[in-house]
């Protein structure tokens, strides 16, 4: 065992207890060693796994790094995980990784006798929520999710001869404040030599040691330089420059706008919205919390991802500048991420709550509207300048996601009411249906899509002290599909606000 996990005896000093450390070689890994050696006494054990030299050679530079300030203090094991030969069907996603890293955690701690495994990871990044169609399932990482070191952390404890929490000290933190932090440690001229690429072809690179494109990359660059720690990751370092390099394929174009979009939504986001757009999401982080912190917990998230997106408003401020005359003269290529968030901003609506300027997009249903109790029921209405559709005063659904399936599920119902059919022959729209209609990647990212709306009416239901039905707008009806529940009175925008 000693061999495999190339320990060394050595003198260490264990008087304040051990924690074990998962330590990748990626920024936040090595703001979390440092930040246990500074902040604690206790004896610090990294853990790593390595399936490429390269990387391995890093971390021992990292490690060793560390040790030349607390040589008692620092102990760094790894496992070797490469692959003997290339795999016939690769697996692109990250569902076992977290799995596989406490396994080595566990292991080090049941050795070391140690209460503490730790997990280094900005909230950002370990919340991760979603801001593209395309990161659903499986696509979308939880490595370090709350609710998958939760349920690790149960498990240990069946397993464990001793008691081992599971921790992420850094939940609470943007990326930015987590390289702030450790720039502000002797260990500042560390973050050179880590390495955040998730792209294995860069990995071994001596000089350039980023692919720039993937979202480690992205959260990366917004972290070293909003914290105005650019000098110490250099650009020159990365195959695609951060904001000014073409992106010529296209799913890097949609990650890396859809990345820098989402945090530019949640800078300015107000709570209720936020709650609204990402209840899914937020109902998956709470598994993981008593009642009496729920409250607490989700204003949290809304804060930290409205942190993060002010640090991205500064930085984006302060990259265009230099960059206006290239603008002017458009030499700035206009597939790169500046030029997309620009082009981005240029073209969205201003979300506003005032002047609605009413736009009939559907049928007449005053009479309806006239008769119906204005007490319980639900009316809904298309608002296709903001992007938006509206539930009952309770409700804002935005995102172009939701909006085209629930416009789309809309109009559907509006030709079955015009036709006179009986609510119990309403049609419906099956995932896969409703993908080819709206152009998107497949039938999952409806089926996502339909899950937050459903979860959004629950939560707002709730706040009103109201009984939540899942299916009180969304129908999904067996053999035909989704559908607009027939109880729900469907109005112009005119009549919704006329109310």
């Amino acid at each position: 065992m000693q061999l495999y996990l190339g320990i060394k005896e050595a003198d260490v000093d264990t008087t304040g207890g051990t924690s074990i450390v998962l330590f990748s070689g990626g920024l936040d890994s090595l703001a979390g060693a440092v930040h246990e050696l500074l902040h604690t006494n206790r004896h610090v054990v990294l853990v790593s796994h390595r399936h490429l030299q390269g990387m391995g050679t890093r971390q021992k530079e990292l490690a060793k790094g560390l040790a030349a300030k607390h040589s008692r203090r620092v102990t760094h094991v790894w496992v070797d995980n490469s692959l003997k030969a290339p795999l016939s069907d690769p697996e692109e996603t990250q569902r076992t990784r977290s799995f596989f890293f406490a396994s080595m955690a566990a292991v080090a701690a049941h050795i070391e006798t140690s209460d503490r495994i730790q997990f280094f990871e900005n909230g950002v990044m370990s919340v991760n929520l979603p801001f593209a169609t395309q990161i659903v399932g499986t696509k979308a990482s939880r490595s370090t999710h709350p609710r998958s070191l939760e349920l690790i952390a149960r498990f240990l404890r069946l397993v464990s001869h001793h008691e081992i929490a599971v921790e992420n000290p850094f939940l609470w933190k943007t990326k930015v404040e987590v390289v702030r932090e450790l720039a502000a440690t002797p260990f500042a001229q560390l973050i050179t030599r880590s390495v955040s690429c998730s792209s294995s072809q860069y990995a071994n690179s001596t000089y350039q040691p980023h692919c720039g494109a993937c979202i480690q990359c992205l959260q990366r660059r917004i972290s070293t330089v909003g914290a105005g720690v650019g000098h110490l990751d250099e650009s020159a370092g990365y195959a695609v420059d951060f904001l000014t390099s073409a992106r010529e394929d296209g799913r890097q174009r949609a990650m890396a706008l859809g990345t820098m979009k989402l945090a530019l939504d949640c800078a300015t986001i107000s709570d209720r919205d936020f709650f609204g757009r990402f209840a899914d999401q937020l109902s998956s982080i709470l598994q993981g919390y008593p009642v009496s912190e729920k409250g607490d917990v989700i204003k949290a998230v809304a804060d930290l991802y409205r942190r993060h997106g002010t640090d991205v408003r500064k930085l984006l401020s302060e990259a265009t500048q230099p960059q206006a005359m290239a603008v002017l003269d458009r030499t700035l290529p206009p597939s790169s991420l500046l030029a997309l968030v620009l082009a981005n901003s240029l073209s969205a609506t201003p979300v506003t709550t005032s002047d609605p300027a009413p736009t009939k997009l559907l049928d007449s249903t005053s009479e309806k509207l006239a008769a119906a109790d204005r007490g319980d029921d639900i009316f809904i209405a298309v608002d296709e300048k903001r992007g938006r559709i509206l539930v009952s005063d309770r409700l804002d659904h935005g995102g172009p996601v939701v909006f085209g399936i629930m416009k789309l599920l809309i109009q559907n119902s509006m030709t079955d009411r015009g036709e006179g059919r009986a609510p119990k022959n309403h049609r419906g729209m099956m995932a896969k249906e409703i993908a080819d209609a709206l152009s998107l990647t497949d039938d999952e990212a409806v089926r996502s899509a339909i899950k937050r709306a459903r979860a959004d009416l629950v939560v707002a239901e709730r706040q009103l002290g109201v009984d939540a039905d899942t299916s009180a707008i969304i129908e999904s009806v067996p053999r035909k599909g989704y559908r607009i529940n027939p109880r729900v009175n469907v109005v112009t925008l005119d009549e919704y606000y006329k109310r």
